[in-house]
């Protein structure tokens, strides 16, 4: 299975999160999903503002932009069994100094 196969539910539902919090932007305020938490916090602080929730899509948007170079860079490596071969080809035909001859 493709390694970017593997990843790819996961970077979408990013994206869908991202979409849903952009989304939630067009109003004011956006609800904090922590029923426990909002009922300590008090009334005035289960809302977030709009440059909290912006900061948090940059993040979430710099995250998937680390992820996606991390994959681009995991593709464009060549599959370990033909490294490996090639490394214990090159290992196996230099002879080792410490067994005799």
């Amino acid at each position: 299975m493709n390694v970017m196969e593997e990843i790819a539910p996961a970077v979408v539902a990013v994206h869908d999160e991202v979409g849903k919090a952009k989304e939630s932007l067009e109003g004011e305020v956006v609800v904090v999903h922590n029923p426990e938490a909002n009922a300590k916090a008090g009334p005035n602080t289960t809302f977030f503002g709009k440059h909290r929730m912006a900061a948090a899509i940059s993040n979430l948007q710099n995250q998937i932009n680390i992820i996606q170079e991390e994959l681009d860079q995991v593709e464009a490596l060549g599959k370990s069994s033909l490294v490996c071969k090639e490394l214990i080809s090159s290992v196996e035909s230099i002879p080792d100094p410490m067994l005799p001859s």
